[in-house]
């Protein structure tokens, strides 16, 4: 099958040695998309400079000294300029300028648009707490992005008015449209698929399950990917494959690039190539996800919820082709079920009650999967609990909550008491059992709880880094918060700062963080029975967890993410 795009005007780099001043306007919102596909979203500059040429030392290196400072004119959005006019939206608007390092700042300028994301949303909030002295969560942030809406926000506040948070009926939220029903009795191949469709390939376990379905299938993989054009889509492709040591000659002629954008309607896709992929895609991964734990559900549901609205459409038409979900155990909060509660794995999440953004995101895309189960579209659901790295190499994706909980702990030389399972699930081992179980016809309508049976707790784990050498004191939850609170701000550099909001901001509904609502309140068992029996054939099996903690912590310590112990294990 090929695809084809359409001619469209020459990219950012097109203008690279050669700026277009003059066409600033267009060229700053393609380098941003560009860069976002590239770095993590902290990375991604707020300004962009444009030089006719950079500035060298007599050596013929960069002149960093000599480099300009960003200038107002940097300022890249489009809507007309609408200048401060009140105290509090003058004041909102310096806090902006020193957050995004921008010197012009319209009240109707939409923070993100700006270059704005949770790390810079998370200092904001901080910021605008100091100023006025009031209390908002970041979720505020995000509803409320302009200048103009925060002044509001402030203003409402010092009155008194409780602030809406938006509460969810998430419930209405998974209706899946009555037009997605299968418009024919043609079964795609499972057993011998030609094309398949992997979401996510460019993120880390996406990488895996490339690798895997590359491996154990003679298949074509598309690759949907956010880029500019299909070079860029292939390079980024290629990229991720090999920082995990995956990339094989072989796999070239193998992956597909196809440049769309999950947050986009019809996955930014034509019509003609949407059609063209319902007449040829024989199965469905949906492994790509906003994840983010301090987004609001409504910010993440065109990528988490709709797109899969979308696939489950593609997947209906031409022929009935099965989707296979990667979602997460998060889907059932602890505080909605009785302790110890043992978790089947036909057992559905019908419980929404203490979820938070993503989440829920997943609570719904998941109700959406089962109704297209009953209209007659295979459905496979995938719930690990932590992704970890590969059980061979160490290879693994530095930037999740887990190491970045563990990380900030050292750092700070405090870790707190509470009975967090540490459920490791490596990625090589999850990433070959998808792919072996979505070629087994058995899978369509399971879901499958990739619950290790050799799993420990955060006590144990903190145990086990004192064995390993760390200094590191476990105190009472409160007072590692208190701490916490202390220590880290948006402005440090402790691993926990992206994750502070998360960390101590308390969900509405049950006047908690979300960590304590996982964390402190019941206990639950996942059971997997239908995994072991259907992965019986397949030569793979779960690792100690102590075993893994090993070869984990000698990788970190290798690429510098944490320093060695002070002494040896």
């Amino acid at each position: 099958m090929t695809l084809t795009t359409a001619a469209k005007t020459p990219d950012w780099s097109a203008y690279a040695n050669q700026p277009d001043r003059s066409n600033t306007a267009k060229i700053v919102p393609q380098l941003r998309q560009h860069l976002q596909a590239k770095l993590p979203e902290y990375m991604v500059p707020s300004t962009f400079v444009f030089l006719k040429s950079l500035p060298l030392t007599p050596n013929g290196k960069v002149d960093r000294k000599a480099l300009p400072a960003p200038a107002a004119q940097q300022r890249d959005s489009q809507l007309e300029f609408v200048a401060p006019s009140t105290l509090e939206e003058r004041l909102i608007a310096d806090l902006w300028t020193d957050v995004l390092s921008l010197d012009q700042i319209g009240i109707h300028d939409n923070f993100f648009d700006l270059g704005g994301h949770s790390l810079r949303a998370a200092e904001l909030l901080f910021r605008l707490q100091k100023q006025f002295e009031v209390d908002l969560a970041l979720i505020h942030i995000f509803m409320s992005p302009t200048v103009a809406e925060q002044a509001q926000l402030i203003c409402d506040r010092r009155l008194g008015t409780v602030l809406d948070t938006m509460r969810l009926d998430l419930p209405s939220e998974a209706v899946l449209a009555a037009d997605i029903f299968p418009t024919t009795s043609l079964k795609a191949k499972i057993n011998s698929p030609t094309y398949v469709l992997l979401t996510g390939a460019t993120g880390f376990l996406g990488a895996f399950l490339l690798d895997q379905l590359l491996q154990q299938s003679q298949a074509s993989v598309y690759c949907l990917v956010r880029a500019q054009n299909s070079a860029i889509a292939k390079d980024r492709i290629f990229k991720n494959l090999q920082q995990y040591r995956l990339w094989q000659p072989s796999y070239d002629s193998k992956i597909i690039p196809l440049v769309g954008d999950l947050a986009q309607p019809q996955l930014g896709l034509s019509n003609q190539t949407f059609q063209l992929l319902a007449e040829s895609i024989d199965i469905i991964y949906h492994n790509g996800s906003m994840v983010n734990f301090m987004y609001p559900y409504p910010v993440m549901k065109a990528t988490n919820v709709s797109s899969t609205e979308t696939l489950l459409r593609l997947a209906s038409q031409h022929k009935i082709k099965p989707v296979h979900f990667v979602s997460t155990m998060g889907v059932f909060s602890p505080i909605a079920y009785s302790d110890n509660h043992i978790v089947h794995f036909q057992d559905a999440a019908d419980h929404p009650e203490g979820l938070y953004g993503y989440t829920q995101s997943k609570w719904v895309a998941e109700k959406l999967l089962a109704i297209a189960q009953s209209r007659g579209i295979p459905t496979t659901i995938h719930r690990p609990a932590w992704v970890e790295g590969d059980s061979q190499t160490g290879y693994c994706n530095q930037g999740d909550f887990l190491r970045s909980l563990i990380k900030g702990c050292l750092q700070l030389g405090v870790a707190p008491d509470w009975q967090m399972p540490i459920d490791f699930t490596p990625v090589d081992y999850l990433s070959k059992a998808i792919v072996y179980l979505s070629h087994q016809e058995i899978s369509a309508g399971q879901s499958y709880n990739f619950a290790n049976p050799r799993a420990i707790w955060w006590n144990q784990l903190v145990d086990w880094l004192k064995d390993y050498g760390y200094t590191l004191e476990q105190i009472p939850y409160f007072d590692w918060l208190a701490l916490v609170k202390a220590e880290v701000t948006p402005l440090s550099e402790n691993a926990l700062t992206p994750y502070l909001s998360f960390l101590t901001e308390l969900s509405s509904e049950y006047s908690m963080t979300i960590p304590e609502i996982y964390f402190r309140t019941h206990r639950l068992q996942f059971e997997n029975s239908n995994l072991h029996q259907d992965l019986a054939d397949l030569d793979c099996s779960y690792p100690s967890v102590v075993n893994l903690l090993q070869l984990y912590f000698s990788h970190f310590i290798d690429i510098g993410y944490i320093h060695p112990p002070q002494k040896k294990l």
